[in-house]
């Protein structure tokens, strides 16, 4: 294993999980991600090969081929800055790793997320 990203680890491991959020994964509650077109999730949704949702294993897999890329490597295959790549990838592989999500749907939004507590969609799981 990478040092560096078990040092990451460790650190996101330390942080408690309130009741909440361990009853939920523990329960089988889905994890939604939102953000825009360079979000950590939209970058793990690509590193997987659009695999939506992303799995833990198929991340990790992505980080172990992509790590040894160069960044122009990376642009060729069209990645959203390129140079961010890795430690998104890392840094959502941690959080995953460490709170026991099996996987993690991403849904793309503008920026503007306040529309999320309106939209009853997504959290009546009509999806």
């Amino acid at each position: 294993a990478d040092p560096r990203w078990e040092a990451i680890l460790k650190v996101v491991e330390s942080i408690p999980r309130p009741a909440w959020l361990r009853e939920a994964v523990e329960s089988g509650s889905e994890v939604i991600a939102i953000g825009g077109p360079t979000c950590a999730f939209r970058m793990c949704e690509m590193a997987t090969g659009g695999l939506n949702p992303f799995t833990l294993p198929r991340l990790e897999a992505a980080i172990k081929e992509l790590k040894m890329k160069s960044d122009a490597e990376l642009k060729g295959l069209a990645y959203p800055q390129e140079t961010m790549l890795l430690p998104k990838l890392v840094l959502i592989a941690s959080v995953m790793k460490a709170l026991g999500f099996k996987s993690v749907r991403y849904e793309y939004t503008n920026g503007s997320t306040r529309g999320v507590l309106s939209t009853k969609e997504l959290w009546k799981g009509s999806w």
